[in-house]
């Protein structure tokens, strides 16, 4: 039971990871300023980056990812999409977007650090990675602060 649960708690936060890099390229894929979209191409990067280590302890656990993430990686891009079609496509759109992504993001790894026990290594790297997410959010976050003082 114990392994079955770590396996499944190493599914969500590869979903979302996986999320996060799509929704990163997309973000990148649509910002004006090459800044910003320099700076989504490193989050993407970032978030493949976890995806492979997720990965790594899930394989050395002898487990396998369900096919489903990748139904649930569609609905959810169509849907910030949408979203930013309907908040407009500026790069303040997409940084608000962001910000979403990387909280919900800094959500999932949050719930799992304070509900799982997890084996030491699989802790380290979750450990790390919330950290890092943080950093990342607290940077974009300072970023669409000067886009607003700007404006």
């Amino acid at each position: 039971m114990q392994a079955e649960f770590v396996l499944d708690t190493m599914h969500h936060l590869i979903n979302a990871s996986r999320g996060a890099e799509q929704q990163f390229l997309l973000y990148a894929r649509q910002a004006r300023d090459d800044g910003m979209r320099e700076r989504f191409t490193e989050r993407a990067a970032q978030a493949r980056e976890a995806t492979a280590a997720l990965l790594a302890h899930v394989d050395q656990l002898g487990g396998k990812l369900p096919m489903k993430a990748a139904l649930l990686h569609a609905l959810q891009n169509g849907w910030v999409r949408l979203r930013v079609a309907l908040l407009g496509q500026s790069d303040e759109a997409w940084l608000k977007e962001c910000d979403r992504t990387e909280a919900a993001l800094l959500r999932r790894y949050r719930a799992v650090m304070q509900t799982s026990v997890l084996p030491s290594p699989v802790q380290m790297t979750v450990d790390r990675q919330y950290h890092t997410w943080q950093r990342i959010h607290h940077q974009m976050r300072t970023m669409q602060t000067s886009l607003k003082a700007s404006t």
